[in-house]
């Protein structure tokens, strides 16, 4: 099959398949793996039960700020960011090979174990044992940071997936594929996408504090 034959090919597909049906379907089936994940973290909460976690989510929710200074309160947020940090890095470096739709979903699908396995924990002491007062709020917040941040990944890959099919393109004809200019797009996104993470963890973090949750 020739590259004119192929093109052709994509241009009549193209032709009768709306552009938002395509979105619309890989939005779903990326949805769908986040879910996959996020039910076989759960489970694994059963199985692989690990006690030890639970002093450290009653220090998150209970003393996450505590005599800390205000430098020592950017370096905990930092900290604390850094691993979905990681994984929209990874996403990014993913776009630049040509396997990057299997492992961006295996990426999200990771995380969406973590997230499930934690946040099994995270219910079970906020809203199960109901140990901390205003654990429902604080369940909330969390939920609904880390649902901006699933988010914010599937939008990752779904640039990383598109970027790797361009890029491939893109590392055949220039002589600086890495300083084309979708290459420099593509960075910036990733970027962009990165710092709607930091700002999505501080205002979650600043929220937690000011509702001020505390053991029974």
């Amino acid at each position: 099959m020739t590259g004119e034959y192929k093109d052709a090919l994509a241009l009549r597909i193209l032709k009768f398949t709306p552009i938002r049906k395509i979105i619309l379907g890989r939005i779903t089936k990326l949805i769908s793996i986040c879910l996959l994940g996020l039910f076989c973290g759960y489970m694994l909460h059963f199985l692989f039960g690990n006690e030890s976690i639970y002093p450290v989510i009653l220090t998150h929710f209970g003393a996450f700020f505590k005599d800390k200074s205000f430098l020592q309160c950017v370096f905990a947020i930092a900290r604390y960011a850094l691993f979905d940090m990681l994984f929209i890095s990874f996403i990014a470096f993913f776009g630049y090979t040509m396997l990057s739709s299997p492992l961006c979903k295996a990426a999200i699908t990771i995380y969406s174990a973590i997230l499930g396995w934690c946040g099994a924990f995270v219910f079970d002491l906020l809203i199960k044992d109901n140990l901390m007062s205003g654990g429902s709020g604080a369940f909330a917040l969390f939920a609904m940071s880390k649902l901006a941040i699933l988010t914010a990944l599937i939008f990752c890959t779904m640039q990383s997936e598109d970027f790797s099919y361009r890029f491939s393109d893109i590392f055949r004809i220039e002589r600086h594929p890495f300083f084309h200019r979708e290459s420099k797009i593509f960075i910036l996104t990733m970027i962009s996408t990165a710092g709607f993470s930091a700002i999505i963890h501080t205002l979650y973090l600043i929220f937690m504090s000011i509702q001020k949750c505390s053991l029974l």
